[in-house]
């Protein structure tokens, strides 16, 4: 190897490493160099570690195994540690490697100093040429996580593997920055360090490389793949997730993490709970979509699909089965796919959600699911670890069997209960009854005009009685003037369901609001209505859909004895400047965002029950008739969040929550819920807490003292009375 200068950055050290390899070193100038950090590819690692007191030193030769060329190396301040900070543009190599036999891994010496090899900073290869890295990176078992910097690699267009497996992770928990190897367009191999408990792998890591295989050790029980990590890898064809038993295994793959890698053919789908965005989108060569989850681990996890995360996955199979543990899917989750199977849709799943969002992208019809004798497609039911699959009916095979459908009645099968978006679309006998069994507790939004309707209203009927039990849609224009259509003497006696959609922008005359037998009303079921109406009582009311009652014109909703109505979904009375008076129920646990908001003709007290948890953001902004007393009756922890009461008008806020439930989740949104300027009528307030309740917080061990502060600082301006008992 030739002999060369090379420049050593470096302050004084006091601890010396235990390994070394030989160098022959200059005498130092002492000169320091100001300007070295003041460059355009300074690094964002070494500026955030502060360091200074840089020394030049000159080095005439260095044996480092392939090594050969110039490398920068920087002390962080007052200690033994450097990191690498720059290869020269002369820099050759075969191999990148610290840990060449006859070296000691990790260690250099500057002035007869051992120094420890903790890290590459982000310049590392910006002030070398795309090709100076050739072949294997090995980096030392003395690298940090905190000492890997963004882009260390990246665009080094000659490395065709990397191995950090000889790095000693400290608790078991590795963590790759992100554009680590970003554009390494030969990159073909990656080994990862081993019996990893956790492993994070950042955005863009190793986008657009040729990496083959990914294999992480069965030891991971958490894994996050950040977004783009694998995008466009287009020779990877195959990836092992962890197979970990362990209750706390989970898997997050995020945003369009293996976008584009059209050759990857198997991947097993193991204890996976979080699909990103377009996260597989276009990895047209996958073999098949199942998802598995452990027995420990599948009550612990929600699983979500994010839209487009199969998108054009060209997947063809039988059966489609979701997780058990599934609360949302996305739209156009699955769009490009062929099932010729049964479907199967856990009872978890967020149908509202996911139906309106549509997931195969069109009407089911247009995909090849099993069919029964009639072509309707039903999705079937079975028990997986204790979560329930539900039977949900999803319409008719093709358009085909669906014109050809013409009969008197459409009996819905036993034990179905739910009627999905679509499902009753191009029906076109109009002599056709919907028919439900008692199961039926939902029913997505139908564009129809096709089916019996009686007074302009399209009705489903009980299968015994054959009596009204549910509404699917008004018979309405599609024009500009549709808002002005009227429905006479309409009725809600008996009716259980109102679906999607069903009545809003129409004008009812004469109705009758016996509304006792209803336990769903649908997203935008009566939103935006133009009748003036009176109390309204939902006694029997389990579910209310978003939006349900936006800019409509009740003057009283009573929901107090709903005892199955866990939450008031976003928006669902947001507009209704005419309510004078609400009512909540004492099994609500959540009122979501704007559940309330402009609600201006609200006045009085307002008791939030006390088995509520969550209050989103803006849930009673701009309520500023809320002139009374805010009662948060709640015994348990729960949150609340921005400006969940903004522009209201309260003299009073009792907090009744016992002291000893208090913890760090308690209170804390991103910014204060409540503060001098929220409230109007400031002047005289007035927030009374439990007795001890004040101490209770500062006592807690699992709350800092400034948040501590920036609670109480809500209340800064007002009186805090203890008085409750």
């Amino acid at each position: 190897m030739k002999n060369k200068k090379i420049k050593l950055l470096t302050s004084l050290l006091t601890i010396a490493p235990i390994f070394t390899f030989a160098v022959t070193v200059n005498n130092s100038t002492n000169s320091l160099k100001n300007n070295v950090l003041n460059t355009d590819n300074s690094s964002s690692l070494l500026e955030k570690n502060n360091v200074s007191n840089l020394k030049e030193y000159e080095i005439d030769a260095i044996q480092i195994g392939a090594i050969e060329g110039k490398i920068t190396f920087v002390e962080l301040d007052n200690t033994n540690e450097i990191i690498v900070k720059s290869f020269s543009e002369d820099f050759l190599s075969n191999d990148l490697d610290f840990t060449q036999p006859g070296l000691k891994s990790g260690h250099v010496i500057i002035d007869g100093i051992e120094k420890t090899i903790v890290g590459f900073a982000y310049s590392c290869c910006l002030q070398c040429p795309y090709d100076a890295i050739k072949g294997k990176v090995t980096l030392p078992s003395t690298t940090k996580n905190e000492y890997l910097d963004v882009g260390v690699f990246q665009d080094q267009k000659q490395i065709e593997s990397v191995d950090f497996s000889l790095i000693n992770t400290d608790n078991n928990i590795f963590k790759l920055p992100i554009k680590f190897c970003n554009g390494c367009s030969l990159l073909k191999t990656i080994i990862f360090p081993h019996n990893l408990q956790k492993l994070d792998i950042g955005t863009y890591a190793f986008c657009s490389t040729k990496i083959e295989s990914i294999v992480f050790e069965d030891s991971i029980e958490e894994l996050t793949i950040g977004t783009s990590a694998f995008e466009n890898c287009s020779e990877l064809k195959t990836v092992k997730l962890p197979i970990n038993h362990s209750e706390k295994a989970n898997v997050s793959i995020l945003h369009s993490t293996f976008k584009e890698c059209k050759k990857l053919r198997n991947i097993n789908f193991q204890n996976v709970w979080f699909y990103g965005d377009s996260a597989f989108y276009g990895c047209c060569s996958l073999e098949s979509l199942e998802f598995l989850w452990t027995h420990e681990a599948i009550n612990n996890f929600d699983t979500q699909f994010g839209p487009n995360c199969f998108k054009e996955c060209n997947v063809k199979g039988e059966d489609f089965i979701l997780p058990a543990n599934t609360t949302y899917v996305g739209a156009l989750a699955f769009c490009g796919n062929i099932f010729t199977g049964n479907l199967y849709i856990p009872s978890k799943l967020n149908l509202e959600q996911a139906e309106t969002m549509n997931m195969f992208g069109e009407h089911i019809w247009f995909s090849s699911f099993k069919t029964d004798a009639d072509g309707l497609i039903y999705s079937k039911e079975k028990i997986v670890d204790g979560l329930k699959y539900q039977k949900i009916f999803y319409g008719f095979g093709t358009l085909e069997q669906t014109k050809k459908y013409a009969k008197n009645e459409l009996v819905i099968e036993d034990d179905t209960t739910f009627i999905a978006t679509g499902a009753l679309d191009c029906l076109e006998s109009q002599n056709t009854k919907v028919i439900l069994p008692d199961s039926i507790q939902q029913i997505g939004t139908q564009n129809i005009n096709n089916l019996y309707s009686e007074n302009n209203v399209i009705y489903c009927y009980d299968k015994n009685t054959k009596n009204k039990v549910a509404v699917i849609a008004s018979m309405r224009d599609d024009g500009p003037e549709r808002h002005k259509h009227e429905i006479i003497d309409f009725q809600l006696k008996g009716i259980k369901i109102i679906a999607d959609n069903a009545l809003g922008n129409i004008k009812l005359v004469d109705q009758v609001w016996d509304a006792d037998s209803l336990i769903y009303i649908g997203s935008y079921a009566f939103s935006d209505q133009n009748t003036v109406f009176g109390k309204l009582s939902l006694d029997s009311l389990c579910k209310i859909g978003t939006a349900a009652f936006r800019n409509s014109t009740f003057n009283e909703i009573y929901l107090g004895h709903a005892k199955q109505l866990k939450e008031i979904a976003a928006s669902t009375f947001s507009g209704c400047k005419k309510l004078i008076k609400m009512v909540l129920p004492e099994s609500l646990e959540q009122i979501d965002s704007s559940a309330f908001g402009s609600c201006s003709g609200l006045t009085g007290d307002l008791i939030i029950p006390r088995n509520v948890k969550r209050i989103l953001s803006s849930a009673f902004e701009d309520c500023f008739n809320l002139n009374g007393n805010l009662y948060l009756k709640s015994n348990d922890l729960f949150s609340i969040g921005d400006s969940a009461f903004q522009n209201t008008n309260f003299k009073n806020i009792y907090i009744s929550m016992d002291p000893n439930n208090v913890s760090e989740t308690s209170f804390w949104p991103k910014k204060h819920w409540l503060t001098n300027g929220d409230i109007y009528g400031d002047e005289g307030f007035k927030v009374h807490v439990k007795a001890n309740f004040v101490k209770a917080i500062r006592d807690s061990g699992t709350i800092s003292i400034e948040k501590i502060e920036y609670f109480l600082s809500g209340f800064g301006w007002a009186q805090i009375i203890e008085d409750i008992k």
